[in-house]
């Protein structure tokens, strides 16, 4: 026989309310107590199930105490978990600019690759002095960044070389939040596969991560006399470009089309070689856009 269901109770704190509802279940022939809570959040009804009415309460209160304070988020913590996420927060401010869930999923991966290896820390201070012992600094890449940009500005490189590094080595460093020596070559090739754009501009941005690897390393960041993990990348194959395909096809010099094309008649050959004969050539620069319209000129005409 059902029992019946009690009143609903308010919990209020600082004018907000959190009702908790009798709702019992039935299994098997069994009716098993329960209790709902239910409050609105950022403009939502949010509704939680509890097995113990004492528990409701007091979640109910520190709910309530949390939507009062602007806290938010308050459906998804109890209050021993808001209490270690305030202590997790604190401890943060010791590293500026590292999140909560980047702090947590760094040590989660730390933790799968070493799990019986004790504490974190360990391997942390051992590899302090695995590198101390390589003559090897240790410097974040956000630090070593800055370090190649200001030199490279110092070197004298042009204004629009030092922004492209920057747009590209500023979005790196936002991705690897830790020493330049911690990184290895499949990190830095997962970064590279993420970004946008064509091969072309990957290649470019490739380049740009491969010289502040070797700028890592003259600065004493990694081992000396050593590849770093940025000479082991994958290579982006760049598809060739149809125009420089049949300009070689149709006048058979790879030392013009790479004058006209500003590269290097090696490359040329390389890419470009026996790609298209010299009458395919032919009809791809003759052909014109249906209709009425411009004639597409070609290299050999504009040359």
């Amino acid at each position: 026989m059902k029992t019946k269901k009690s009143q609903p109770e308010n919990i209020t704190v600082k004018g907000v309310s959190v009702t908790i509802y009798s709702t019992p279940s039935v299994k098997a022939g069994k009716e098993y107590p329960g209790w709902t809570l239910s409050y609105t959040e950022a403009g939502k009804r949010i509704r939680r199930s509890v097995a113990n009415l004492d528990k409701a309460r007091t979640i109910a209160k520190s709910i309530a105490g949390q939507l009062a304070a602007g806290t938010g988020h308050a459906h998804a913590l109890t209050p021993s978990e808001l209490s270690d996420y305030q202590g997790a927060i604190r401890i943060l401010r010791q590293a500026p600019g590292v999140h909560l869930t980047a702090a947590v999923s760094t040590f989660a991966q730390a933790f799968a690759i070493m799990p019986d290896a004790g504490d974190i820390l360990t391997g942390v201070r051992f590899y302090q002095a695995h590198l101390k012992k390589q003559g090897v600094s240790a410097v974040s890449v956000a630090v070593l960044v800055d370090e190649f940009l200001k030199a490279r500005e110092q070197q004298g490189a042009c204004a629009a070389y030092r922004t492209n590094c920057k747009s590209t080595l500023a979005r790196f460093a936002g991705a690897f939040r830790c020493n330049v020596a911690s990184i290895a070559t499949a990190d830095i090739q997962g970064f590279i596969d993420r970004l946008p754009g064509s091969p072309v501009t990957r290649e470019s941005q490739k380049k740009k991560i491969v010289t502040l690897f070797h700028f890592a390393r003259e600065r004493g960041y990694l081992p000396r006399e050593q590849s770093t993990e940025a000479d082991h990348l994958d290579t982006i194959t760049i598809p060739p470009s149809p125009v420089g395909t049949y300009r070689l096809g149709d006048i058979q010099n790879a030392a013009q089309v790479a004058l006209e094309a500003g590269n290097s008649p090696a490359k040329i050959f390389q890419h470009y070689r026996e790609l298209a004969t010299k009458q395919q050539a032919s009809a791809w620069f003759a052909a014109r856009p249906a209709g009425k319209g411009r004639k597409v000129s070609s290299m050999k005409e504009a040359a």
